[in-house]
């Protein structure tokens, strides 16, 4: 997988899945699979962790991404974390 194809599937994933985050709004991480946001949350932030144990300062947000299950074109199972190796390197 080539550094474009990998880019354009996390773009697609956070479109779908964190509209208002972008890749530029992302730092990789070095755990598989893994990226978190480069800047904490503001008080527009709706996610139900700030709800949870009293928990309401700005947090930085962890994102994971992995195709589990997918298949090549030959049937044969590809890397869940291929996107993030790609864009690791």
């Amino acid at each position: 997988m080539t550094h474009e194809e990998a880019l354009h599937r996390l773009t697609e994933y956070l479109r779908f899945y964190h509209p208002r985050l972008t890749p530029e709004d992302l730092v990789i991480s070095s755990v598989r699979g893994y990226w978190r946001t480069k800047e904490p949350c503001d008080s527009a932030c709706r996610h139900p962790i700030h709800g949870t144990l009293g928990n309401r300062a700005p947090v930085y947000h962890t994102i994971s991404f992995g195709e589990h299950g997918m298949r090549d074109r030959s049937g044969r199972f590809v890397r869940p974390y291929r996107v993030w190796e790609a864009l690791h390197d």
